[in-house]
């Protein structure tokens, strides 16, 4: 039998000293010479043999008052808990548990089936926030997943107060079984009104290194992959960075990272266009794997062929108005943009290859060009019109009148300015610095949609929906001759925000993480979406992603995004008791006071007190009544003397 106190256990040696006071105390016959016995009185042999038996039961129960009285402060228990004790276990289940080969989350099994063996009852809980009933206990540990993110402590050791406050009787604990990560302390309070045994199930942490972001810049068909590598170890971590695409490796570097410390790694593949899945994998020796994998989805592009159709060609490049197009289209000449440059005389009678075409101050239209340009828009094509200076306006409404998404009114000289706007976001720095010596004043159409105003009000960037595609008027010039916009810093991010506006010719992709928020395509639709498991999802507007991996939305072709884990728990770090128990209050009991708590004695002990403090007073009572006081001795002898 276990005891709460057994150094106590060390008093049973007291039981010797009644014996030996027994022993030591006997009364020992006197020899005196006499010279006849005829005259002594015999005593009785009956009187005698009861004195002898009072003296042994005296003895017995005076080692049984020690006995009892030693047992009862070592406190005796029982393994078995009463009933009455009701606990909630709360399992950690995130990803750092699946550290050393899955070491701590097998540990953590075994503990929550030790507990279960003992009496009380039992509920769980576990990252995802569910209470499960002691019988299902044993079913959920076989099939729990892993939660890829750091376990809500807090909110679940409120849940737990809460539950555990619907039963107003009987004794209450919670018991956290958990790797003692430090990440998981975020948030927790000061204190709780139940106490909190915490078992530990990794007390050693462990090394680790891990992919901690991985953002991509698309432009066109070159993908360029830009790394942040940590290392959380205090040694140096040497290893390989693989990138696979499609299950084949494209490409390997060897990479070293210094004592916790981060790393950036920029590299980049030219890819042909289409859609593209793939993993970049940290190979390295480290504890834990699984943020050791980065999963990939993205899609690469066709060069976009822009047609600039120049009507007021100049023989001096630095001034022709096509020349800065061309220059803002391409500035690095990574070939995202083609601008192809046409005769001022003619408009091809095919503009299907290019998704946008540029009308640069051209002067006339003959109907067939009109009508050209009338199909291209309503097939989806994007049809940029800027009218320039010296245009006759009275030409544009009559050819155009189907195109326009204004009417051309008059020409205004003077001095104009850019205004902020929602739509052009890079534009609100401008104030000021852009000026325009020509514009056109213009009445937007119906259905038109102003995205940029001048000063005074006049409509600088007018769109139109048009059949399946879109037409854009802009009411000034783009040459020298008219402004100084192609030479500032801002004539590029105009260009490109505007073609953006239609097109995808380069954009980055933002990494995106377990348990959070996902916003989909519609947010009437309900979408249907193949998790990396196979298992289906209905949603509509966001859903959350649980598992990493890669993702379909089913019936869009070619829709996929990847999704990785939450990278919080990376760090392996551990907190301290003292910390812990700083942070939470006296209510902290660690995994050696856990013990002390688990075997506390149901009124055993006191009871053992109790009997042998009442043993003691009888044993008191009657060894005073088996010893004779000094006046019933007298009377006694006087009594024998008589006769």
């Amino acid at each position: 039998m276990p005891f709460l106190h057994p150094l106590y256990l060390l008093g049973l040696v007291s039981i010797v000293s009644p014996l030996l006071i027994h022993f030591l105390a006997r009364r020992r016959a006197r020899v005196i010479p006499f010279s006849s016995l005829r005259f002594l009185i015999p005593s009785s042999t009956r009187r005698t043999f009861f004195l002898r038996l009072k003296e042994l039961l005296l003895l017995l129960m005076r080692i049984l008052a020690l006995l009892l009285l030693t047992l009862g402060i070592a406190q005796p228990v029982s393994k078995t808990l009463s009933p009455n004790i009701r606990s909630v276990l709360i399992l950690d289940n995130s990803y750092s548990m699946q550290a050393k080969q899955g070491e701590p989350r097998e540990k953590a099994g075994e503990k929550v089936k030790e507990y279960l063996k003992k009496g009380g009852s039992y509920f769980l809980l576990t990252g995802y926030g569910k209470n499960i009933y002691k019988k299902d206990i044993e079913k959920t540990l076989s099939s729990l997943p892993v939660l890829y993110a750091p376990l809500p402590l807090n909110q679940l050791l409120d849940k737990s107060v809460e539950f555990l406050g619907k039963f107003p009787r009987g004794k209450k604990r919670i018991i956290i079984i958990s790797d003692m990560q430090k990440i998981n302390f975020s948030g927790v309070k000061s204190s709780y009104p139940l106490p909190i045994v915490f078992e530990e199930v990794d007390g050693r942490g462990g090394e680790n290194a891990s992919i901690e972001n991985a953002e991509l810049s698309i432009r066109g068909t070159k993908v360029t992959f830009e790394l942040t590598l940590h290392n959380y170890s205090p040694r140096t971590k040497e290893g390989k960075i693989q990138l696979r695409i499609g299950g084949k490796l494209l490409r390997e570097e060897n990479i070293q990272i210094p004592p916790e410390s981060t790393i950036p790694l920029l590299f980049s593949a030219n890819l042909a266009p289409g859609h593209y899945e793939g993993t970049i994998k940290l190979v390295t020796e480290d504890d834990l794997k699984e943020d050791n994998l980065w999963f990939l989805s993205f899609s690469t592009f066709s060069p976009v062929k822009i047609l600039c159709l120049n009507g007021r060609p100049s023989p001096v490049k630095y001034t022709d108005s096509a020349y800065y197009l061309s220059l803002a289209l391409n500035p690095a000449k990574d070939k995202n943009f083609y601008l192809q440059p046409v005769v001022a005389d003619r408009i091809p009678a095919n503009l299907s290859p290019y998704p946008v075409v540029f009308l640069l101050e051209w002067q006339k239209f003959t109907p067939r060009e009109a009508d050209i340009l009338a199909d291209y828009v309503n097939k989806g094509g994007i049809l940029w019109i800027v009218p320039g200076k010296n245009t006759s306006l009275p030409a544009y409404n009559s050819s155009l009148s189907s195109l326009l998404p204004a009417d051309l009114i008059s020409p205004r000289e003077g001095t104009y300015y850019l205004k902020d706007t929602p739509d052009f976001p890079l534009l609100k720095e401008l104030k000021e610095r852009v000026t325009f010596r020509h514009i056109i004043s213009a009445k937007a159409k119906k259905d038109a949609h102003i995205l940029l105003y001048f000063s005074g009000g006049y409509p600088a960037l007018i769109e139109n929906r048009l059949g399946k595609g879109k037409v854009y008027l802009f009411t000034s010039s783009l040459s020298l001759s008219s402004t100084d916009f192609p030479l500032t810093p801002y004539y590029l991010p105009f260009i490109y925000t505007s073609l953006t506006r239609v097109l995808s010719p380069a954009h980055s992709l933002k990494p995106i993480f377990t348990h959070t928020r996902v916003t989909l395509p519609s947010s009437q639709k309900m979408f249907t979406i193949v998790d990396p498991r196979g298992k289906t999802i209905r949603a509509k507007g966001y859903f959350t992603p649980l598992i990493p991996g890669i993702y379909r939305l089913k019936g869009i072709k070619g829709e996929t995004f990847a999704v990785n884990s939450n990278r919080a728990e990376s760090d392996l770090q551990k907190i301290s008791r003292e910390k812990a128990k700083k942070e939470m209050g006296n209510s902290v009991i660690w995994r050696g006071e856990e013990k002390k708590e688990a075997l506390q004695p149901e009124g055993w002990g006191n009871l053992l007190l109790l009997a042998g403090l009442f043993i003691l007073g009888m044993e008191s009572i009657l060894s005073n009544s088996f010893l004779p006081s000094e006046k019933a001795k007298r009377q006694f002898f006087l009594r024998q003397g008589k006769k």
